[in-house]
């Protein structure tokens, strides 16, 4: 039986950026050859994006979002579709021709939540060409690189510009965490949360996309203002899901020196980052508790698999 995807494009007033784009993904979308269907999801844009889509490409299909809730309102679209597996692509991603069957391939092992192209970038930070393994450093959680570009297997993260899900396991996760608004480290935390499940999301390098080194967000955020929202990110990442008492030490010792040296050179980015995450806390809180009450593989066990793919656990035991 062939499966279903749905290839979900992100837009928020980016008539360029899907003149640009979107050709190639409904080219993609035709090459793949199954009934796949390639939809707009549009974050109530004020130009004449979705105009432009419907009259260019009169066969894909729009959502229009009540208003622009950025990555997260992919949640409610992964909700309305009715396919098996869904592909989530901003707006600003040029595709291959042939990117989308090597995904949808991986993603027919009953264990594997997602899987991620690698992704060819003009910022060398923030292309993805091998596995990330996951590394903890001064008591916060990085990708980390194997140094072998090209390689496929077990990765820590789904790329969150491109990245193809099993969408029933997507809603049974939960999709984007809100806690993460409004940007970085949602798909870290959706792709750990997975691995916490005891599913495996694997790096397939023979698909490939292209992403311009995260031009949209350079022009919504500072330098300062993006250095926030990832520190904050990474802060609460840790107090949402890490359970090792080892690494939850580590994490607790380094703030007193973090935001010392902060004060001391008046990095009020620093600063608020962990004051934006301390004002989070309930909303932390919970999450954590529904996240450990459903747990099946321990911080070490996620990242020894990652390091090592032959000791990537079987994930059978994992709910449906």
């Amino acid at each position: 039986m062939n499966r279903t995807c749905a290839i979900l494009i992100l837009n928020y007033n980016g008539r360029a950026l899907l003149e640009e784009n979107l050709p190639g993904v409904v080219a993609a979308a035709r090459y793949a050859g199954a009934r796949h269907d390639v939809i707009v999801v549009d974050n109530a844009s004020s130009d004449d994006s979705v105009a432009f889509a419907q009259a260019k490409f009169p066969d894909i299909k729009v959502m229009r979002m009540a208003q622009n809730r950025r990555l997260f309102s992919y949640n409610d679209a992964v909700r309305a579709c009715s396919h098996d597996y869904v592909i989530l692509l901003n707006n600003d991603i040029r595709v291959q021709p042939d990117f989308i069957p090597p995904l949808l391939e991986g993603l027919n092992d009953p264990t594997v939540f997602a899987t991620t192209p690698k992704v060819v970038s003009d910022n060398p930070a923030e292309a993805c060409l091998e596995p990330c393994p996951g590394v903890f450093h001064r008591g916060l959680l990085g990708t980390g690189r194997t140094g072998q570009p090209g390689g496929s297997g077990p990765t820590l993260m789904a790329h969150g510009g491109a990245a193809a899900y099993d969408r029933e396991k997507f809603l049974l996760l939960g999709g984007y965490d809100i806690t993460y608004w409004p940007e970085y480290y949602q798909d870290i935390a959706l792709s750990y949360l997975a691995w916490m499940r005891g599913y495996k999301i694997l790096f397939e390098p023979r698909s490939v996309v292209f992403h311009p080194g995260g031009a949209t967000l350079n022009k919504m955020y500072s330098d300062g203002a993006r250095r926030r929202i990832r520190e904050r990110g990474a802060v609460v990442f840790m107090l949402q899901n890490v359970s090792d008492p080892g690494l939850l030490l580590q994490f607790f010792l380094w703030i007193p020196p973090r935001l010392l040296k902060a004060a001391a050179t008046g990095d009020v980015h620093r600063l608020g980052a962990y004051w934006d995450a301390a004002r989070r806390m309930p909303l932390i809180w919970r999450a954590r508790r529904a996240a450990q009450r459903d747990r099946k593989l321990s911080d070490r066990a996620i990242l020894a698999a990652l390091r090592h793919p032959a000791h990537v656990p079987d994930a059978s035991h994992a709910p449906a």
